[in-house]
C-alpha cells in the first residue's frame, strides 16, 4: 500500500478543528488521519475508527463525495476533503450531509483547518520549508551558484542531486481562477507532485505552481502529466522545459516558458518543449506581429472554415481522409476549399500558400 506522507495533527488540536468547522456549518465533522483512523469527531461513538473512503481521499487527493450511508465501511452520506497545506497533506475532514448541500462549506473547513494549524504550531516548521523550498528554487531559476551551506539547511527528502539532469515544469491557472484566495484546484496540483515524488517545488503569485522534475523520473511522468493536463484542460496548462544540468535550469524555465506559451496558443493542456519544432521560430514573433499575421492570412475565415482547413492539414491534404473525418461529401469539401480560396485570396492546396496559411492558423487566437 502507498505510504502517504502528512504533516503530523495532535488529537486536541484535531477535536480544536472539529469543534471550530462544526460551530461554523453546524454538521457533524470527523478529523480523518490519512491512514483512515477517525481521531475527532462530533460523533464520539466514531472515534477511533475506520474510514474507508477518508482513506481513498488520501489516496487519490481529491474530494469524495458518498451518496448515501453505508455505501463503504464506517461511512456516511456527505463529502470527505484532503487538506494540504505547502504541500503536505494535514488530514481528511468528513461533513456528513447531503453532499450537494454540505458541499458549500467545502473550502471553508479547509481554511479553518489551515488557520488553526498556523495558530497551533506558530506555523514554524511549514514556514520554514516553504522559504527553503522557495530561496533553493529561485536562486537556480537565476542561475546563482548552489553552496554546500544552501544543501546544508534543507531536509534530507528536499536535497537536490547537483549531478542529476532535471526539468522544470510549470502550471499556469487560468483566468477563471481569482488572484486571491487559495485556488480549488491548488490540492489536486500538490498530489500530483507528491504522486511524482517531487520534492522542490513553488508556487509563483499570481496563479502558477513550478516543480523540478530529475530526468530519470521523466518516463514515468509523462503519462500521468498528460492525463492530469486533459483531466484540467480548459483550466490550466502545462509547460515542461529541456533537460539541463541543476545548475543550468534558468535555461530549462526560459524553454518551459516558450512551451507554455505554444500550450496557451494552441489550446493544448501539456506541452513538452521537446516536441515544438515550428513554435520555436513563433515564439520570438512580438504579439503585435503575430496578431497582424493572423489578420492577414485567416482572421476573415469562420471558425468553422478554420478548423476545416487544420484538419485538411493534419490529413495531409487528403480529400478522402477530411471526408471521412469530418462525414463531408467531396464536393462539399471542394466547394469549401474554393471559398477559402477567394476569402483569403491563397490556395490552400498550393504548398507555398499552405504554409501561410498553416501559419496563419497556428497563430489564431484560442477560443475562450
Amino acid at each position: 500500500m502507498e505510504e502517504i506522507m502528512s504533516y503530523p495533527i495532535s488529537r486536541p488540536l484535531a477535536s480544536q478543528i472539529v469543534d471550530a468547522v462544526s460551530d461554523v456549518c453546524e454538521k457533524n465533522i470527523n478529523f480523518i488521519t490519512p491512514d483512515g483512523e477517525i481521531i475527532a469527531s462530533t460523533d464520539s461513538s466514531r472515534i477511533g475508527t475506520y474510514h474507508e473512503i477518508g482513506r481513498r481521499a488520501a489516496q487519490s487527493g481529491t474530494l469524495m463525495e458518498i451518496p448515501q450511508d453505508s455505501l463503504y465501511p464506517g461511512t456516511k452520506a456527505g463529502i470527505n476533503l484532503p487538506v494540504y497545506h505547502n504541500g503536505e497533506l494535514l488530514a481528511i475532514i468528513g461533513i456528513s450531509g447531503d453532499p450537494k448541500e454540505v458541499s458549500k462549506y467545502a473550502h471553508l473547513a479547509e481554511r479553518i483547518t489551515r488557520l488553526l494549524v498556523c495558530e497551533s504550531e506558530g506555523n514554524l516548521h511549514l514556514r520554514d520549508l516553504e522559504q527553503k523550498r522557495g530561496y533553493l528554487i529561485q536562486k537556480l531559476l537565476k542561475g546563482a551558484p548552489i553552496t554546500p551551506e544552501d544543501l546544508e539547511t534543507l531536509p534530507s527528502d528536499l536535497n537536490l542531486e547537483l549531478q542529476t539532469p532535471s526539468r522544470i515544469l510549470l502550471i499556469q491557472l487560468g483566468h477563471q481562477f481569482p488572484q486571491t484566495g487559495i485556488p480549488a484546484v491548488e490540492p489536486e496540483i500538490y498530489h500530483l507532485f507528491r504522486s511524482l515524488e517531487l520534492t522542490l517545488y513553488c508556487f509563483q503569485y499570481p496563479r502558477e505552481y513550478l516543480a523540478i522534475l530529475p530526468e530519470p523520473k521523466l518516463t514515468n511522468c509523462r503519462e500521468t502529466l498528460s492525463h492530469f493536463g486533459e483531466k484540467h484542460k480548459g483550466s490550466l496548462c502545462m509547460g515542461i522545459g529541456k533537460c539541463t544540468s541543476p545548475q543550468q535550469l534558468m535555461h530549462s524555465y526560459q524553454t518551459c516558458q516558450i512551451a507554455l506559451k505554444s500550450a496557451q496558443l494552441s489550446g493544448s493542456s501539456c506541452v513538452f518543449f521537446d516536441q515544438l519544432y515550428l513554435e520555436l521560430l513563433l515564439s520570438d514573433v512580438s504579439s503585435d506581429l503575430q496578431q497582424e499575421y493572423f489578420s492577414r492570412t485567416v482572421s476573415h475565415l469562420s471558425s468553422e472554415d478554420r478548423e476545416l482547413l487544420l484538419v485538411y492539414y493534419e490529413e495531409n491534404m487528403s480529400l478522402v481522409a477530411v471526408c471521412e473525418r469530418l462525414y463531408l461529401h467531396k464536393n462539399t469539401l471542394q466547394y469549401r476549399l474554393n471559398r477559402i480560396r477567394k476569402v483569403t485570396g491563397l490556395n490552400p492546396r498550393d504548398f507555398e500558400d499552405a504554409v501561410i496559411l498553416y501559419l496563419g492558423l497556428k497563430l489564431s487566437p484560442v477560443p475562450s
